[in-house]
């Protein structure tokens, strides 16, 4: 049976929040703009911004919608994009974003900005894996779609436990076969691996995993 999945498309709409901090209406410290998330899996978002000059970091809060500031999931970071991970799939989440520009100067909050964590069209499901011999794994995997617009190829990225998606090995299928055989692994070493689909459409999944394996010795 094939389960229907409906694939959205959001506005985002932001506006600047007092919060808590005496600093918030610091103008040395201006907030920053240009938002943008990126599904990247069923249960991660990588979130994307422009920063101040005068940025050393930024602080992020995440929740379910309608969180209270103060409840959420806290974030510091140096750089402008970070990956949201452990996500629950077909949610709305909310954020809230600082710049900050010295121990004692942060900029306004920029918030609530608005996501929807999405299954996407033509995902892959039910990813396993069937060891071959001690260098070589048979990669499977199952289909989602949304009833208009079916998978006609996938693509895999794999690499070492714990890898960063974009940093991996990526293999291209022309074909919607469910399946693939991935060889010159290394014995006794623990692998991850995404699959994400491209639809007859011409429109493109987001990668489902990690389903993790390791090779025997």
């Amino acid at each position: 049976m094939r389960t229907f999945l409906k694939c959205f498309c959001f506005i985002l709409i932001f506006s600047c929040s007092s919060g808590d901090d005496n600093n918030n209406n610091n103008p040395s410290c201006p907030f920053p703009v240009t938002v943008l998330f990126n599904g990247i899996t069923t249960t991660a978002q990588k979130v994307s911004w422009s920063g101040p000059a005068a940025g050393n970091s930024y602080t992020l809060e995440y929740g379910l919608a309608g969180f209270s500031q103060g409840n959420g999931t806290l974030i510091n970071t140096p750089n402008t994009n970070v990956i949201l991970t452990d996500l629950e799939t077909l949610m709305d989440y909310q954020m809230y974003i600082r710049s900050n520009c010295d121990m004692n100067e942060s900029s306004i909050w920029v918030g609530p900005l608005n996501f929807f964590v999405n299954a996407g069209d033509c995902i892959a499901s039910n990813l396993s894996v069937v060891t071959i011999d001690n260098t070589s794994v048979f990669l499977n995997w199952g289909e989602l779609w949304n009833g208009d617009f079916s998978p006609s190829s996938w693509v895999i990225e794999y690499g070492s436990f714990g890898f960063e998606l974009g940093t991996g090995t990526i293999i291209n299928t022309n074909n919607n076969d469910l399946g693939r055989v991935i060889e010159n692994l290394t014995p006794s070493t623990t692998y991850d691996f995404y699959v994400k689909g491209n639809c007859s459409n011409g429109g493109v999944g987001i990668f489902v995993g990690p389903e993790t394996f390791t090779t025997p010795n």
